[in-house]
């Protein structure tokens, strides 16, 4: 392109410029909530392309700087139609690159650090996004999956308090308190509290049983465990009873790329399809230890 395609360049970078300011991309191209540290950002990009586009490109009489202009102007238009696909136009894509996003955004993490129990739920927060553990409400005030419950126990209730990993947290409880209310003779309410997360082992059930089963005075106590277990076969030559050789204190980590991960969808896509997630959601780089080949796996 020559510099006689500057001004309509400069036109059209006008018009990505509004797009790109908070009140609209909020309203047109995000995929969820507009965050606010978002905003200040969203002002001085919309700053930002005009000024490039009215000081700079518009007046200049110079090929190689409309020629790069055009570059900029290709990327912002795959970027923004981009968002509009994902944004209007699917649902669960649009859901999980939200989720992928939310790793560049430590307050908006979904679960947080617990002091006997490594982590739980943030309470209030959805864990949308996740095929396997998806839900459409929020943790609990203990931050569990289900709605809130009462510490003591309803007269006539029937308590069953489930512990276990991903298979509990995905919603069998649920199933079972429906089923036992539905096929009940003996007026009794069966009440199934669901205390399990992803990523959970007996260790922390151990744990949860102690600290919150018990303090819940229940009827029964169904426990529900195994894959995750097998977690503590690896690092095998340092192994210890309490999986200290592959867990660690909740800590999420902030990715170096925080940046264009919040900025671009397009990138954030190629990034996890190439890297795998690093999605809180998935919660293995804030929980648990690399592993390394040369300590071994000890399956016995």
């Amino acid at each position: 392109m020559t510099a006689a395609g500057a001004r309509p360049l400069a036109i059209v970078l006008t018009g990505f410029a509004l797009v790109c300011s908070p009140p609209v991309a909020s309203r047109l191209i995000a995929l969820e909530p507009f965050h606010p540290d978002d905003t200040l950002g969203g002002w001085c990009l919309t700053a930002a392309l005009l000024a490039t586009a009215w000081l700079v490109v518009a007046r200049t009489r110079r090929a190689w700087v409309v020629r790069c202009a055009l570059v900029a102007t290709t990327l912002i238009a795959t970027e923004v139609g981009a968002r509009l696909l994902v944004r209007w136009f699917t649902d669960w894509p649009r859901q999980r690159l939200a989720a992928l996003g939310r790793v560049a955004y430590p307050d908006l993490i979904l679960f947080e650090a617990h002091p006997f129990l490594q982590f739980t739920g943030r309470p209030g927060t959805t864990l949308r996004g996740n095929r396997a553990l998806a839900s459409d409400t929020p943790f609990n005030d203990r931050g569990f999956f289900g709605p809130d419950f009462p510490k003591s126990k309803p007269n006539g209730t029937c308590r069953i308090v489930c512990l276990g990993a991903s298979t509990t947290a995905s919603g069998y409880p649920g199933v079972m308190q429906d089923w036992l209310n539905e096929h009940d003779a003996t007026g009794t309410r069966f009440e199934c509290v669901n205390l399990a997360h992803g990523f959970y082992n007996s260790n922390h059930s151990v744990v949860n049983f102690v600290l919150n089963a018990l303090d819940l005075d229940p009827d029964y106590v169904v426990v529900h465990h195994g894959w995750n277990d097998a977690r503590a076969a690896a690092n095998a030559a340092e192994y210890r009873g309490d999986y200290v050789h592959v867990l660690k204190a909740f800590s999420p980590p902030m990715p170096a790329d925080w940046l264009p991960i919040r900025a671009s969808i397009v990138y954030r896509f190629a990034r996890f399809r190439a890297l795998g997630p690093a999605s809180g959601d998935y919660l293995d780089a804030a929980v648990t230890r690399p592993f390394r080949p040369e300590l071994g796996y000890d399956l016995e």
